[in-house]
């Protein structure tokens, strides 16, 4: 993620997210909604924000590489633990 992002960066607009992940809105909000169902680890975000955070972010990506890596369901399956791995690492 830091050859994407910078480390000091901290937050990013949804514009700059959508463009990021290369989805459309419509989209990320699906992903979104996913992420905050299954309480993914380290996605931190709320309704209502108008961004992401670098963790959020982060969740996004890997969700993103796993459904073209795996599928939507699989995907859907697997990111928690992935995303615990990750956390577990730092």
């Amino acid at each position: 993620m830091d050859e994407i992002i910078p480390e000091e960066v901290s937050w990013v607009a949804r514009s700059q997210a959508r463009e990021l992940l290369n989805i459309s809105d419509a989209q990320l909000r699906r992903d979104q909604s996913v992420l905050l169902e299954l309480k993914t680890a380290g996605f931190d975000y709320q309704r209502c924000d108008k961004g992401f955070t670098r963790d959020s972010l982060l969740a996004l990506w890997e969700f993103r590489k796993l459904i073209q890596l795996k599928g939507r369901s699989r995907a859907i399956a697997e990111i928690n633990s992935l995303m615990e791995q990750y956390y577990e690492r730092i």
